[in-house]
């Protein structure tokens, strides 16, 4: 009998370890080009592409190289170079013509020509410059970033972090990810190829992605401090407060941490000097465990430390909550959960080396409650409440 049990556990063990493996690779980048060979890419047309130094190349006539996966909603980012007088683009949404497939893609490209009229970065549709760029900032023979991200009819397309074309277009629904060669005597080079399946994310309320919008952009400043976090964090005026203009608040009223994790790459592309985190009583509130809260935290904090390893990241604990008070029901009845996910917090970050900040022991009263004197609503923070905040982190800066 033992043994049937041991044999049952060490399966769901392995099912739960496969889910978990599966879970962190959905939200995360995944790997187009493996540096190799041609494996998972399909060649259309006359262009000849090869592997050299873990660089994808294309050269000669007109051709198209198709990564497998299929995409709707989706993220797509890499290096590129192109050749003087070469004509290239990265194509998304995009399928080989029926009639033809060795012809032109139909779908989306994001341009990538460094002499054209429509240049590198502008919106094309077969054969159409669609949405313009708002600059060219690339020169022929040398590396630079391009990331496209479409979500419904959304689409966005950044040159070296800089946003070039925001668009709305809903023409194509569904297709591959693809490499143009244009034209003989060209090359058009391709490396650190990734994408990110948005189709399954999330679902966000209106003031959400408006204000992710809004923080995508703002221009990103050197030594950013950036406070992250959900309503809490979005009421507190920093920047006044500690009379300092880097101080960013990425505060969005009602976030949680799949929320968080979603506008991740916002906080990181300034390379912030600090990050402030508070983040996770909505996902309480909402059922989540603690054990789910910290494995996302896991995931921000090494998301952070991967793009930007100099940042400085400090945890700060949740703060209690007073069920005193009416509002806010599924939130202020959360004090033991509370204390428990601080404990597995504090953990959190000596594992990655970050700073824990005890933000919790210095608001509660009797029996772990937010002190009244704090808040009119049991959940949030008055004037008071943000003055003693101020003064408990002061130090760090």
């Amino acid at each position: 009998m033992k043994k049937v049990q041991i044999g049952l556990l060490a399966i769901l063990v392995a099912f739960l370890s496969a889910t978990q493996v599966f879970a962190q690779k959905s939200d995360s980048w995944q790997s187009l080009f493996n540096g190799k060979n041609l494996e998972g890419w399909t060649v259309r047309g006359k262009t000849t592409w090869e592997v050299k130094d873990g660089v994808l190349i294309g050269t000669g006539g007109v051709g198209h190289i198709y990564a497998d996966p299929v995409v709707t909603d989706c993220e797509v980012k890499g290096m590129f170079k192109v050749s003087e007088k070469g004509n290239s683009g990265l194509y998304f949404r995009c399928n080989p013509p029926a009639e033809n497939p060795d012809g032109y893609p139909r779908g989306f490209e994001a341009q990538i020509d460094n002499h054209a009229e429509a240049h590198t970065g502008w919106l094309w549709k077969p054969g159409t410059p669609t949405a313009k760029a708002a600059a060219l900032i690339t020169k022929d023979n040398e590396w630079f970033s391009m990331r496209v991200r479409v979500v419904g009819d959304h689409i966005q397309i950044w040159v070296n972090e800089k946003l070039m074309t925001d668009y709305h277009d809903a023409e194509y629904k569904k297709g591959f990810i693809a490499i143009q060669g244009h034209n003989p005597g060209m090359t058009i080079e391709a490396k650190e190829l990734f994408y990110k399946d948005l189709s399954k994310m999330p679902k966000f309320g209106t003031y959400y992605l408006q204000k992710k919008s809004l923080f995508e952009n703002l221009p990103d400043e050197k030594n950013e401090i950036i406070f992250l976090g959900n309503s809490i964090t979005d009421g507190g005026q920093w920047s006044e407060m500690f009379g300092n203009l880097r101080i960013k608040n990425r505060g969005i009223s009602g976030d949680v941490t799949d929320g968080v994790l979603f506008r991740l790459d916002e906080v990181t592309a300034s390379k912030p000097k600090m990050v402030f985190i508070m983040i996770g009583v909505n996902d309480l509130a909402r059922g989540r465990s603690v054990e789910y809260i910290t494995a996302n935290y896991r995931k921000i904090v090494q998301r952070i430390k991967d793009a930007s390893p100099k940042t400085k990241i400090f945890v700060q604990s949740i703060l209690p909550v007073n069920p005193e008070f009416n509002r806010f029901k599924n939130h202020v009845n959360k004090t033991e959960a509370i204390l428990k996910l601080n404990s597995e917090l504090q953990n959190l970050t000596k594992e990655f080396k970050a700073q824990y900040v005890d933000l919790h022991s210095k608001f509660v009263v009797d029996e772990n409650k937010l002190n009244p004197k704090y808040t009119n609503d049991g959940l949030h923070l008055t004037g008071a409440g943000y003055a003693a905040w101020k003064e408990i982190i002061k130090n760090y800066f």
